[in-house]
């Protein structure tokens, strides 16, 4: 957000900052956390269906107050073709596509974080179809699952200079260059029971790594993301997280925050409020109360609703 909101950054704020990538570690925890809801749902309507009711209830209210804020804060024309357009495309799995129209808005995007949605979707449909092949195989043919899909992830940002731009773009919008992330994740939950011990054990052992990475600033980029730092945070995270279990942080506003935040830095952008600190202090109050509101609210009534697919399928 500091970036969106032109803030000048000293080096001392910026490296606690540089600790946390989001993209990755999200991608991962859904690899993680994604591969055990599956081996507890019994079959693909029921696993969709908590899937969709844990992202799109509270998408597409947030969708809303996105529509709100552009026409609210916009100042130049939008079509109102480009409006429907735009809200279709916003809330189904077309989020990477703005049009020309509101390029002019914000940071040029009205939502930019969305983009997710879209491949971890694929995800989704992609590892249920894999799931049962995937159990039948043996420990060997995961490590080099993993180790081809680090190799695509490596590739991918060449292919599509060999393609035509409009089909090099939407190649980058599937799940293949980020496939790495997600199967990393799967991999740590397959293979749990085995690593969790080690992984309580030696959490600080693995953000210490982490801090001495992040320091030196050398690394191994799959897909502009920094592989070895990506690992080393994710093992720290999980070795962490089961060693201390009381630590309870209450709800659960992750996905609130990833989804309105940059709703509130476009409105701080189109009301002229940059390189101002408490205009970035503002946004960051908002978009976390927000959050949470979305979370007690809809996100709740998403969650019973589960409860009674979950029922209804037992």
């Amino acid at each position: 957000m500091s970036e969106h909101l032109c803030l000048p950054v000293s080096k001392i704020i910026n490296w606690p900052l540089d600790l946390f990538i989001g993209v990755p570690i999200f991608f991962i925890l859904s690899g993680f956390l994604i591969w055990n809801s599956l081996e507890n749902t019994l079959d693909f309507k029921q696993f969709f269906s908590k899937r969709i009711l844990r992202l799109y209830p509270e998408l597409w209210v947030c969708l809303i107050v996105e529509i709100l804020s552009i026409v609210l804060f916009y100042e130049k024309p939008v079509p109102v073709s480009d409006y429907v357009l735009f809200t279709f495309t916003q809330g189904t799995v077309l989020q990477f596509w703005t049009p020309d129209s509101l390029r002019g808005y914000g940071c040029d995007t009205p939502n930019g974080a969305l983009w997710t949605i879209n491949v971890i979707v694929q995800f989704y449909v992609f590892i249920y179809w894999l799931r049962n092949w995937l159990n039948k195989q043996g420990v060997k043919t995961w490590i080099f699952l993993l180790l081809l899909t680090l190799v695509v992830g490596g590739i991918c940002p060449i292919l599509p200079r060999l393609m035509p731009v409009l089909v090099g773009k939407l190649f980058m919008q599937t799940l293949l260059p980020y496939s790495w992330l997600f199967f990393a994740g799967v991999f740590i939950q397959r293979y749990k029971e085995r690593m969790l011990g080690h992984l309580i054990k030696f959490w600080w052992v693995y953000f210490t790594l982490y801090v001495i990475n992040v320091s030196v600033g050398m690394d191994i980029y799959v897909m502009k993301y920094p592989m070895i730092r990506c690992l080393l945070l994710t093992l720290f995270m999980i070795g962490f997280a089961y060693r201390y279990p009381m630590i309870h942080v209450g709800k659960d506003v992750s996905y609130g925050v990833y989804i309105y935040h940059m709703i509130f830095v476009n409105i701080a952008i189109a009301l002229g409020y940059t390189r101002s600190w408490m205009a970035f202090g503002i946004v960051i109050v908002v978009t976390w109360a927000v959050a949470y509101f979305s979370t007690i609210f809809v996100g709740e009534y998403s969650r019973r609703i589960k409860e009674r697919i979950l029922s209804a399928g037992r």
